[in-house]
């Protein structure tokens, strides 16, 4: 996990806003969200966990650290006649996730589909 000063974050907000964070990192396992905590307790930073910024109306600064979900991955924890139990990484585009399900014949999420973020938004 590295953690980064001063980050734009445009390109992580659907509205494109002009948004600084005073700390970022971006996350891509469970052991990074506990680092970063750690950080964030360290350095007395408040937390914005930030995951496909969908709709997000943001200040120009944020003074925080601003944690990044990029935890990707679907993975079949059971199956069985009626059910599937799926973990899904938090940084997994929801959509994309959905068209995933329904080409696996899971159904249940396809009038989900077109919904913006990812799935730690969810």
């Amino acid at each position: 996990m590295q953690i980064q000063n001063q980050v734009q974050l445009k390109p992580f907000n659907t509205l494109s806003l002009d948004v600084t964070a005073s700390h970022y990192t971006k996350i891509t396992s469970v052991e990074d969200i506990k680092e970063a905590l750690d950080f964030a307790k360290q350095h007395e930073l408040n937390v914005l966990v930030l995951s496909g910024g969908s709709n997000m109306l943001l200040p120009q600064q944020i003074n925080a650290l601003v944690i990044h979900l990029d935890i990707q991955g679907i993975e079949v924890l059971s199956e069985d006649q009626d059910f599937v139990r799926v973990k899904v990484g938090a940084g997994q585009v929801w959509h994309d996730f959905v068209l995933y399900s329904t080409q696996q014949n899971w159904f249940g999420l396809q009038n989900l589909a077109l919904i913006p973020g990812l799935v730690g938004a969810s």
